[in-house]
């Protein structure tokens, strides 16, 4: 069965609303245009594919002018984060999310069991929003994957991470694609808690809007490829 989940985006041709249709290999989703609770301050974004809410943390901002104008979850850049406490997923695994981040300081998305780049278990990092991603799947620095000099539209982008059982892939879709790739020991997805929004080390917090996330257990394939599609459109990233 097609789950559609993934709510609307409205067509450019001809104004019509169409659905998002989410991959089966989808196990884990976050969308805040889908997220029916009042604007202002949640404790927690819900899954709504799975069951494994981001919580456990401190707070997001849900707001109603985010990316494309639409809600999305806004970090201060300052002590908001959230945290994944779910199964884990061996390789191969896929993370995508759509974001805009809003300023210039060196910030981390997510870390793998604490400590950012500097840490023991990885993280996708910011090292300059403008210029610089990286992730890293283990501790080992010489496993990092390295997307630099993109172009944002709206000031927002896709970014996807693929992890393979012996090598990871960082992937920027904004009015073009980059991508690069490392050849890594396999990480799992969640072999421990994920904080969001922050590295507890370094105390390296988010400032800006999260729209969507969706954590698969699969490589990134042409599903997954057309997922990432509609996201563009949905989100006004084309």
């Amino acid at each position: 069965m097609v789950d559609f989940t993934g709510g609307t985006w409205r067509s450019l041709i001809d104004g019509l609303e169409v659905s998002v249709a989410i991959p089966d290999s989808v196990n884990y989703h976050y969308d805040a245009s889908q997220d029916s609770r009042s604007l202002g301050s949640q404790e927690s974004i819900p899954d709504i594919k799975g069951d494994v809410d981001l919580d456990d943390g401190t707070q997001v901002t849900l707001v109603n002018d985010g990316i494309n104008s639409d809600q999305s979850y806004e970090t201060d850049g300052v002590d908001d984060y959230l945290r994944f406490n779910g199964d884990s997923i061996a390789p191969p695994w896929t993370f995508i999310a759509v974001i805009r981040i809003e300023s210039s300081n060196r910030q981390t998305f997510f870390d793998r069991g604490g400590g950012g780049l500097g840490g023991s278990n990885g993280a996708l990092e910011f090292v300059d929003p403008e210029n610089d991603i990286r992730y890293r799947p283990t501790s080992d620095s010489s496993d990092d994957v390295e997307i630099t000099d993109f172009n944002a539209v709206n000031n927002s982008f896709i970014l996807v991470v693929e992890q393979l059982e012996s090598s990871s892939l960082l992937r920027l879709r904004d009015d073009s694609v980059s991508e690069a790739s490392e050849s890594a020991d396999s990480a799992a997805w969640g072999d421990e808690i994920i904080d969001f929004f922050r590295d507890e080390r370094d105390q390296r917090y988010v400032d800006g809007l999260t729209a969507e996330i969706a954590i698969a257990d699969s490589e990134f394939g042409s599903e997954l490829q057309d997922f990432e599609d509609e996201l563009l459109q949905k989100w006004g990233i084309n």
